[in-house]
């Protein structure tokens, strides 16, 4: 039995004005239902930007950092700007060693990542990032050489710490050389992609737990930064 339901239609047209009436009232609706979506995606795309300019005010250490993400705001629109635009002193990323002496260097926020990414790093040198989940970029600078599994496991220890997920047990991160990592397509251009596409050779996933054990990391500047011990899992 068919679940149709039985359309009204009005005596004083003729089936054809009956039939040009609805099929308006049709492509109307098609209409608003490809509006709705494409607002829908817009408002997913903002909403997965703003949460990650969130993760970063939660990271911030310093006056600079606040400075940095206001500014990322400002160009962006969604804060009003005071006055004359000053020139910005661009601050440098968080920078670690692993155990092995490999430079690790950790994004501060969505500019930082982009420039750290596309700009600053090698293109042999690996690029870490926690997979779905909003966090910094982090390079494991190698110099064109293999890197040993344990500044890699450190490295991306580093990326589940500065991510959302910095309180989780489990963590899944991605690595792969920064060469085959690309900005998402259909980005906006005054607004940093929060996090990048992994294009052809992608390396494996590794997931960290976290134990009540932690390990202390000393990055370069002195400061001391807590992290999780890594643990690869099968």
């Amino acid at each position: 039995m068919c679940g149709c339901g039985t359309l009204g239609l009005l005596s004083a047209l003729c089936p054809q004005e009956n039939a040009a009436k609805y099929f308006k009232k049709y492509t109307k609706a098609k209409t608003a239902e490809k509006y709705i979506t494409a607002q829908l995606e817009k408002a997913r795309v903002e909403l997965t930007y703003l949460e990650s300019v969130l993760q970063e005010l939660t990271l911030a250490e310093s006056e600079q950092d606040f400075n940095d993400i206001r500014a990322e705001l400002t160009d962006g629109g969604y804060l009003r700007a005071k006055g004359r635009k000053q020139p910005q002193r661009p601050s440098k990323p968080r920078e670690f060693r692993s155990t092995a002496g490999l430079r690790i260097l950790v994004g501060r926020n969505n500019r930082q990542n982009d420039r750290l990414t596309a700009k600053d790093a090698e293109k042999w040198d690996i690029w870490l990032h926690t997979q779905r989940i909003h966090g910094s970029h982090v390079i494991l600078c190698t110099g064109g050489a293999q890197p040993d599994e344990q500044s890699l496991l450190e490295a991306a220890s580093l990326a589940a710490y500065f991510s959302q997920a910095q309180d989780g047990t489990k963590v899944p991160v991605d690595f792969t050389q920064v060469k085959y990592v690309k900005k998402p397509a259909g980005s906006p251009r005054k607004r940093p992609a929060t996090s990048g596409c992994l294009c052809g050779a992608a390396g494996n996933l590794h997931c960290f737990r976290r134990t009540p054990h932690r390990r202390s990391w000393t990055s370069c500047s002195g400061a001391s930064t807590r992290a999780a011990s890594p643990c690869r899992l099968s």
